[in-house]
């Protein structure tokens, strides 16, 4: 009986083994164990850091904008711009090199926002009023693209810049012709 009592136990022991280590195996002298499938550690959820980048490469990628605006290249600018922007908030000629290229899209709501923020942050800079009010009196605005185009002749004449006064004298000619008919209208 005794020798019977052990042929059990030996038999439950072997069963348990079997369950616990997966074996299909009736004999576990001659059974491969099956190792269980690992347990991978559950990947904690890592922080993406927008590494800031040096002032060199902001400026580089200022530079890359530029370029791609005056190649023509108005959406891929916009990029460029943008990610100037996203590092330098306060850097008025990113946002004048954006503006140019929303005025070149024909996006002029957009534009018009940016060279307003050129304004905010170098209330000196004729070109963002002189943006500005040609978009303004395209867009239906006479008064106050009048206003901003005079205010780009006066900062011009200040400076003595010849070009920038002719070019408003230009603008004259051409879009605010359009002003006279808008208000008479």
């Amino acid at each position: 009986m005794r020798m019977t009592y052990h042929k059990v136990l030996l038999a439950s022991a072997t069963v348990l083994w079997m369950v616990a280590t997966g074996c299909s195996s009736a004999s576990p002298v001659t059974a491969t164990p099956t190792l269980p499938t690992p347990i991978l550690p559950t990947p904690t959820a890592t922080p993406i850091v927008d590494s800031t980048p040096t002032p060199q490469e902001v400026t580089e990628r200022f530079e890359a904008g530029m370029d791609l605006l005056e190649s023509g290249q108005f959406q891929d600018s916009m990029a460029e711009f943008d990610f100037v922007l996203r590092f330098r908030p306060d850097f008025a000629e990113g946002y004048l090199g954006r503006g140019v290229a929303l005025f070149q899209l024909n996006k002029p709501k957009e534009a018009i926002a940016d060279f307003t923020k050129v304004i905010e942050l170098d209330p000196g800079s004729a070109i963002a009023y002189r943006n500005r009010g040609v978009l303004k009196v395209r867009e239906g605005d006479g008064k106050g693209g009048t206003d901003d185009l005079v205010k780009a002749l006066n900062i011009y004449t200040e400076a003595g810049d010849e070009e920038g006064i002719a070019d408003i004298h230009a603008i004259h000619v051409h879009d605010l012709g359009r002003v006279v008919e808008l208000n008479d209208g």
